[in-house]
């Protein structure tokens, strides 16, 4: 006699894991108790750029090089999920840098956490990977950016500077610096209205900005004039929280403080900005007015179809050119065709002097048309790849190509292209929380978000239908106040508090079977697994909860059935037997002492011949 019990919960259980593992950006790697590996999904395989069979049963991935931050190698026992492993605890916000077997690389965050057996040992290691490839490769470039526009600052003699609300250096740049005595942020940290108590005019300013006002002053030091400018920065409730200011050598001063402008101006455009088209006019009107061009034509690379188009333009009051953008619109340009396309295929900017000399430009009538001669045409990147192309034209004949203006339009070009791919980058950030929002809300399991202090922060419709509270019922309430049955409630509580005192885990990371309790008060038996998430507001708890109704009934069901099996055999004169497949005794009745003369242990394993 055989008894099975149905495996399907267990089945859709696994199956439903695998979808969300499968559907995740994060790539997850699982170890058994022993090391080795024994699951990799596909975000995983795609982000170490191996096949399931490469990781799955070995005790680490060949092929790949793994390394610190600071550039020194990984060995298996630096790994995050071996370190997990020896140390019995979860290890959070590890970046390591992966080379491919291709040679390629990608930057990982990845954390792992152990799955704690019934023996207080180790069971699994998960292990989940974020790719922060670009947000790495966006921070350098911004980083490189920003250092090219600290160098045209610096050599420009101008100083900028910002102070906080009680009048402190928060930043101090500029090449007029040196005509003070004083280094590139030098004065950070120290009052400005103690460091210049003897010029009132610069105390005055730096008041009266202080208090919301815009002010413009001239002052003298040590010889040195400077024309000043400073703007109080305000708040979302319009109180200033710091002032911006902007010290011009007036010997220089026009030239200096017009390129300075422009890229104080592109700064706040792009930092205000959240969609490319109101980046691309703001960029072209300013750019525009302020080295006082007739004309500008923003091309986008359509790379999809490896074509450039028109996007955006511009004009001077009065220039009369919508003929002239009109036969821009008409053409794409592939990559290395016209002006742009060469921009692009050399991602180099190119100055002409003159177009209607310019042997083999393609558009020279249309030009001379529009009375246009000088062209500076100038790539939007971000690392090795070319976005879009820029050109300005003037109807003067500019002889001289100017080398000034082109160190501030390719620090603006930079800065442009850094928001272009962290734009993409949120763009896809945003799909791949949507997804995660999707899977959640179809997850059958209920899935419930908490905040350090025990408040309900998600409510998945799973939650909804197991507990009977509607999300917006259950937001903003603590845990305890409705599925909480009230003789756990104390456990609970101090539970939260001893983790966020300590760091004591009692349940995160484990799985339990507990009671919960319905909208209607009656209480029912689920699984519980619950992990918790440090951000910059505090820890997150995520609660994972499994309707086990169904699987405790099958279970009682179980036990009964094999209590009145066991009555039955054991009072029963014929001999009755349990085998395995293989045709192995798994039990034997009492009768097998009259009926075989051996003891029912004695048969217990044997194989029926």
């Amino acid at each position: 006699m055989r008894v099975e019990a149905d495996p399907r919960q267990g089945i859709d259980a696994a199956r439903l894991i695998r979808h969300v593992y499968d559907a995740v950006a994060c790539g997850i790697i699982v170890r058994d108790g022993g090391g080795t590996l024994v699951h990799a999904n596909d975000a995983a395989l795609r982000m170490f750029g191996a096949t399931r069979d490469q990781i799955v049963g070995q005790p680490l991935l060949g092929g790949v090089a793994r390394f610190r931050e600071d550039g020194t190698p990984l060995t298996r026992d630096d790994l995050v999920s071996v370190r997990a492993l020896r140390e019995k605890r979860a290890i959070r916000g590890e970046v390591t840098r992966v080379v491919r077997a291709d040679g390629t690389d990608v930057w990982l965050l990845g954390e792992a956490v152990p799955v704690m057996g019934a023996d207080g040992e180790p069971a699994l290691i998960v292990t989940s990977f974020m790719d922060v490839t670009a947000e790495r490769r966006a921070q350098a470039e911004q980083h490189e950016a920003e250092t090219r526009l600290r160098a045209a600052v610096a050599t420009s003699p101008v100083m900028l500077f910002v102070l906080d609300r009680d009048g402190r250096f928060l930043l101090s740049e500029g090449g007029a610096l040196k005509r003070l005595g004083l280094a590139p942020g030098e004065t950070i940290g120290r009052s400005a209205i103690e460091m210049y108590a003897n010029v009132p005019a610069i105390v005055w300013s730096i008041e009266r900005a202080l208090e919301g006002e815009a002010v413009k002053t001239k002052v003298d030091l040590g010889g040195v004039a400077f024309d000043v400018d400073y703007a109080p920065l305000r708040d979302a409730k319009g109180e200033t929280y710091s002032v911006v200011g902007l010290a011009v050598d007036v010997t220089e001063r026009s030239r200096a403080e017009r390129h300075l402008k422009t890229v104080h101006a592109v700064t706040r455009v792009i930092a205000g900005a959240s969609r490319h088209r109101d980046v691309r006019q703001e960029i072209l009107r300013t750019l525009g007015e302020s080295f006082r061009w007739d004309a500008a034509v923003f091309w986008r690379v359509d790379a999809a179809r490896n074509v450039m188009h028109v996007r955006e333009t511009w004009q001077s009051d009065g220039a009369g050119l919508d003929a002239w953008f009109a036969a821009c619109r008409s053409r794409e340009l592939r990559k290395g065709e016209g002006l742009p396309g060469r921009v692009w295929a050399s991602a180099t900017s190119a100055w002409i002097s003159d177009v209607s000399v310019e042997p083999g430009f393609t558009r020279a009538q249309a030009a001379t048309d529009a009375r246009l001669h000088t062209v500076l045409c100038f790539p939007i990147r971000h690392g090795d790849r070319v976005f879009a192309a820029i050109e300005f034209w003037s109807r003067e004949v500019r002889r001289e190509v100017d080398h000034d203006l082109f160190a501030v339009l390719e620090a603006v070009a930079d800065q442009i292209g850094g928001f272009v791919a962290r734009r993409t980058v949120q763009l896809q950030l945003q799909a791949s929380e949507a997804r995660l929002r999707g899977i959640i809300d179809s997850a059958l399991d209920a899935v419930v978000t908490l905040d350090e202090i025990g408040r309900i922060t998600e409510w998945s419709p799973g939650a909804e239908t197991l507990f009977g509270w509607t999300r917006e019922e259950a937001m903003g309430h603590r845990l305890t106040e409705n599925i909480i049955p009230e003789r756990y409630r104390g456990r609970h509580e101090a539970a939260l508090a001893r983790f966020l005192a300590t760091g004591e885990r009692t349940i995160l990371g484990r799985r339990i079977e507990i009671e919960a309790q319905h909208r209607d008060g009656h209480e029912l038996p689920v699984e519980l697994t619950v992990s918790a998430t440090r951000s910059e507001g505090g820890w997150v708890f995520s609660a994972f909860i499994r309707d086990i109704a169904d699987r405790k009934r099958m279970e009682d069901d179980l036990r009964s059935s094999e209590a009145r099996f066991r009555l039955l055999a054991e009072n029963s004169t014929d001999l009755i037997t349990r085998l395995d497949p293989d045709g192995r005794r798994l039990y034997v009745s009492p009768a097998a002492r009259t009926i075989l003369g051996y003891e029912p242990d004695e048969l217990l394993g044997t194989r029926v011949e």
